[in-house]
Order: C-alpha cells, then structure tokens, then sequence
C-alpha cells in the first residue's frame, strides 16, 4: 500500500502540474518554437510519467490479486482508466497538435486533461486513506 502511495502521489502531483502549469503554458510558446518545445516536453513527460504509471498499474494488479476487495479494484480501475484515456485520447491529441497547433486543441487538450487530474487525485485520496 505504502508503494502504491508513493506512485499515486507522485503522478497526482505531476499531472496537477500539467494541468495548471504545463497544459495552460503551450499558449506562450511561438509558432515557430513549437515542434521543438512540444517535442521536448513529450519526451521529458514521458520518461517521468511513463515508469510511475508502470509501477502504479503493477501495485494494483498486485494488490488485486492478492486480495479481493473494493479498495483494490477501484485502484486497479483508475490506473486502468488513466491507461486507457492516456492511449485513446491524449496520445493522438498530442500527435495532432505535435504537427499542428490550435487554439482549439489547446483548449480540448487542457479541457480533457481534467478527467486524468480527478482519477490520479481520487486515487490519491484512495491510497492515503488506505495507509492511516
């Protein structure tokens, strides 16, 4: 438990980051500067993100196996959403915005972004909870 809080919290605090820094933040990036930046800004995201959402989808999976219970299956369930919505959704915004940016997919992508933000967070609350 205490290591899935670990990974949990820190991805609560990356992606509230994201969303009220990050996201927001690409509007003052110049045109002529934004393959770059958003190229740079994937990769470093990624190589920060991508090993805690590993660890956190295995905890849970772990956890679920090992016992049965509410608890377990809400952390495996958010870790999968977050998975899921990350592949389905966001990867291909991003992709479409690498090659292109606008003021609507801005919009979209910090807008979207949300749902990400309240699953880590409400695993968050999960997990510290779990842990007193």
């Amino acid at each position: 438990l205490l290591a899935h809080a670990d990974a949990v919290l820190l991805l609560t605090g990356i992606i509230w980051t994201i969303q009220l820094i990050n996201y927001p933040g690409f509007r003052d990036v110049e045109k002529r500067q934004w393959p770059g930046y958003h190229k740079r800004h994937s990769r470093n995201i990624a190589n920060l993100v991508l090993p805690l959402m590993l660890a956190e989808l295995g905890i849970s999976g772990w956890l679920l196996w090992h016992q049965l219970i509410t608890l377990h299956i809400a952390f495996y369930a958010l870790s999968l959403f977050t998975w899921i919505t990350t592949a389905i959704i966001f990867m291909p915004l991003h992709q479409r915005i690498a090659v292109r940016t606008t003021e609507r997919d801005l919009q979209r992508l910090t807008g979207l972004n949300w749902i990400r933000t309240l699953a880590w967070t409400a695993a968050s609350v999960l997990s510290v909870i779990s842990i007193m």
